[in-house]
């Protein structure tokens, strides 16, 4: 993985600006901008044929937006177990918490509540780290097959990742560092630049662009 040319290959396009700039604009429009996710697709697709300029257009939105679409039902589905631990976690924690507290001490039961809270959410954390590994190959076996089901054949996610895990653990660590720092970092930045919309949702899509 050339992590530097990941960065500049954007703004080899003889027509950057205005790919990006419809993709921000794009970006402020709800439900629209699933066409987003579509658009990566679409880079996976071209780096996949070694297309010396990845970065597509935006002609059949239709198509992106399709594409976009269902790539996110699916990484949903899996992010629902995440949803059901926490919330089993929050119902569990509370009867723990309401049976000790009645039976032996208020603080008691509190503690022991929060401590059953705590070990569902680490074991959240854990699927959670489980289900990120796995989502650079969800990608790209939906922008390999264009199909929904594609993305639920774990076999041909797991030999993808076996057959350059240097490569694809390096791309998925980046891509981990990259939402973390947008996350803790860029997010702040992203709320006073929203004084000024346009600009900042260009820079928040530049970067996003970038991370891919």
């Amino acid at each position: 993985m050339n992590i530097g040319q990941a960065f500049k290959y954007p703004f080899e396009d003889e027509r950057w600006t205005e790919k990006l700039g419809i993709g921000a604009l794009l970006y402020l429009v709800p439900i629209l901008n699933f066409a987003i996710a579509g658009f990566t697709i679409q880079i996976e697709r071209r780096v996949a044929t070694r297309d010396p300029r990845p970065m597509p257009g935006w002609n059949d939105l239709g198509a992106l937006f399709m594409d976009g679409l269902l790539l996110t039902l699916a990484i949903i589905l899996y992010a629902l177990p995440s949803a059901l631990l926490i919330g089993l976690g929050m119902l569990v924690g509370l009867f723990v918490g309401i049976l000790f507290g009645a039976a032996v001490d208020p603080v008691v039961g509190f503690l022991l509540g929060m401590a059953v809270f705590a070990l569902f959410v680490m074991v959240n954390w854990a699927y959670s780290l489980v289900v990120s590994v796995f989502i650079p190959a969800i990608t790209i076996q939906y922008a390999r097959w264009g199909n929904f089901g594609a993305c639920f054949k774990f076999g041909q996610m797991i030999a993808l990742m076996r057959s350059n895990p240097g490569g694809y653990f390096t791309a998925w660590a980046v891509k981990t560092v990259g939402a973390i720092a947008l996350a803790t970092v860029l997010m702040p930045v992203g709320m006073v630049l929203s004084f000024i919309p346009l600009i900042g949702t260009v820079l928040m899509w530049v970067l996003y662009i970038g991370a891919y």
